[in-house]
């Protein structure tokens, strides 16, 4: 099975219903599902919570716009009614120990280069970005991302990406036309090789990327 280049809405924060999903692309190693994640996985992944209540070992419980980054064989527990997106990454290496990703304690996010000034369509934004954990191959992380508002040209996204919507919004055009917003507590997926622009009011997001070699 791939996973085709695309903008993939994996939950918007206005349904009151989360559906069962799940994307898999096993030549790259990738699965993305929402829904109860599993106690176990033999693969290091990244868990954020849409619903409900998990408890992660070490940890301690995490409910709703909160993520954590497991090791392989890490275990949850979680209780009835939880729902997840689960980013899951088997052709990669985890952390050695479960992290936590809670943004309201992380403080201020320091700040990064912005996005280069060849693919923008605006004003230089300002942005800060704070990767919690990146592997050695520096091709699977996850941590948090700011902007303010800017505008970037269409390019070939060069990894995959799951985004939650922590505040803001942000509109995606790929080059065929089709339009994707979203929103605050919003959760989505693109797709490596997909051609879109990105055009947003400022947001901040929990992000977590593969990016196959």
């Amino acid at each position: 099975m791939k996973i085709e280049p695309g903008v993939y809405a994996l939950h918007r924060a206005a349904q009151t219903e989360i559906s069962a999903t799940e994307f898999r692309d096993d030549d790259r190693g990738l699965t993305v599902t929402v829904g109860t994640p599993a106690d176990t996985v033999a693969a290091p992944r990244v868990v954020i919570v849409l619903a409900g209540r998990v408890t992660a070992d070490g940890l301690g419980a995490f409910g709703p716009g909160q993520a954590m980054i497991l090791p392989a064989s890490a275990a949850l527990s979680a209780e009835a009614g939880i729902a997840c997106v689960t980013l899951t990454a088997d052709a990669t290496d985890g952390p050695d120990l479960p992290m936590a990703l809670r943004p309201d304690t992380l403080g201020e996010i320091p700040p990064c280069d912005p996005t280069p000034a060849d693919l923008l369509l605006s004003g230089t934004p300002e942005q800060t970005d704070l990767t919690l954990y990146k592997d050695a191959a520096r091709n699977f992380g996850a941590g948090v991302w700011t902007t303010t508002a800017y505008h970037r040209r269409s390019i070939a996204f060069p990894k995959f990406e799951v985004m939650h919507m922590l505040s803001g919004w942000i509109e995606l055009t790929e080059d065929s036309g089709t339009v994707h917003r979203f929103e605050t507590g919003d959760t989505f997926l693109i797709s490596k090789d997909t051609r879109c622009d990105w055009n947003t009011g400022g947001m901040e997001k929990i992000f977590c990327t593969l990016a196959p070699t």
